[in-house]
């Protein structure tokens, strides 16, 4: 027996798109999936959900498009975030780095 795929899981948390171009979105949700009888099946089982939700006259939904991390992989993911956060900052505040003129040209 095929599974319901449109009600396999419960919506805990959605957030604000991240990203809304003509019909085009960058969702963000936690989900956890439902057991056999329609009951969650706890938080240890959620999931962070950032998906692509596509609008359009042939199709409107969430594509395949996208990421589900666990718990234990958002918190690697949220350390990464914070070095890349460092890293930007750190870039943008250097001084532009000038070109040097090439050494053993043609004079």
């Amino acid at each position: 027996m095929a599974k319901d795929k449109k009600f396999a899981e419960i919506i805990v948390q959605e957030c604000d798109p991240l990203r809304d171009v003509d019909g085009d979105q960058l969702r963000v949700r936690i989900v956890e999936p439902k057991d056999d009888k329609g009951r969650g099946k706890g938080v240890n089982a959620r999931r962070l959900d950032i998906r692509q939700y596509k609008e359009g006259e042939s199709y409107t939904g969430f594509t395949r498009k996208g990421v589900r991390l666990s718990f234990e992989e958002f918190q690697l993911f949220e350390k990464m975030i914070a070095d890349i956060k460092t890293a930007f900052i750190r870039t943008a505040s250097a001084p532009a780095k000038k070109a040097e003129p090439k050494k053993g040209g043609k004079k």
